[in-house]
């Protein structure tokens, strides 16, 4: 008996060949986490100028 038409096989909730080419979620998760790390330091470099500027108006 064949699958109905149209019909696929799910695809593999994870492991090594759940996605070929794809990064894998540890990898993901490393590259979120890099770049907020990288936005939050570039908000308190631009909030520690800004203050700085602040205070270089008025002294």
């Amino acid at each position: 008996m064949s699958a109905p038409r149209g019909w696929h096989r799910p695809r593999p909730a994870g492991g090594p060949d759940a996605a070929p080419g794809w990064p894998g979620r540890g990898e993901t998760l490393r590259r979120i986490g890099g770049f907020a790390l990288l936005g939050c330091s570039l908000w308190l470099v631009a909030i520690l100028a800004f203050f700085q500027a602040l205070v270089g108006m008025f002294s």
